[in-house]
């Protein structure tokens, strides 16, 4: 094999090989396998402040609607199946008819309690909910999990 050929050969090799693991570390940044220590509770404490809301379960799920797009439609069909107890804060704009309405089917639920962030203000603190979070508050030891089409089923 002459030099340009193993050049090309290595190129297309590596290019092939990037891809994949791109790809993998795409996979692995939307899935965790438990929760973790979640280090932007005071973050958290203030933001719910500002909406004025009063946390009455064990865990809030920070949910943007406008991120990750196949993990907010995954867990949103959780949110309707679940029977967990969960504060769920809808912020972000709505990019779909058919999130909206999986939205609005979980204002009846009696488990749920819905809180709608109606000015986007979860942007404004450092919470680390770039997509869907589920933040267990049951002790000011916080901890949190992201949600991903792979674990929501599990989580909720």
């Amino acid at each position: 094999m002459n030099g340009k050929m193993m050049m090309k050969w290595f190129s297309e090799s590596l290019t092939g090989k990037s891809n994949k693991l791109i790809y993998l570390l795409f996979l692995l940044g939307c899935e965790s396998n438990g929760f973790s220590p979640y280090a932007y509770g005071q973050d958290l404490e203030y933001y719910l402040k500002e909406l004025n809301v009063q946390v009455t379960t064990a865990q809030v799920l920070l949910l943007p609607l406008d991120s990750c797009g196949l993990c907010v439609d995954e867990v949103l069909e959780q949110l309707v199946k679940t029977e967990h107890e969960i504060s769920v804060v809808l912020s972000g704009n709505v990019v779909s008819k058919d999130r909206l309405e999986k939205s609005k089917r979980l204002i009846s639920k009696t488990n749920l309690k819905i809180v709608i962030d109606e000015n986007n203000l979860m942007k404004s603190y450092d919470l680390n909910a770039f997509s869907p979070v589920l933040i267990n508050v049951s002790a000011k030891k916080y901890s949190y999990v992201s949600l991903s089409l792979q674990n929501a089923a599990t989580y909720l």
